[in-house]
């Protein structure tokens, strides 16, 4: 059997109006989590990544020699570097 019970925001001479709310404001979190990436300097050492990158493609230029990688490595460092 049903429970014909209806809620007292259900009432037909009741309009159900959602509460009001304040609009969001941004945080200092959220701005700083959206703000872009900062633009490396031009002295600023190459990253990790960036070495890497550089030096397989050193390797590829050179033939895929084996027995090259740390040469390779240092080259790529000395280049990125602009030295």
């Amino acid at each position: 059997m049903k429970d014909n019970t209806m809620l007292p925001s259900a009432r037909p001479n009741q309009p159900a109006t959602p509460p009001q709310r304040e609009p969001m404001k941004p945080t200092p979190q959220v701005a700083k989590s959206i703000s872009p990436k900062p633009v490396r300097s031009e002295k600023a050492a190459p990253t990790e990544s960036e070495i890497a990158r550089r030096a397989y493609e050193i390797w590829l230029a050179e033939g895929q020699p084996a027995g090259q990688e740390q040469k390779n490595w240092f080259e790529a460092e000395r280049q990125l570097r602009g030295q």
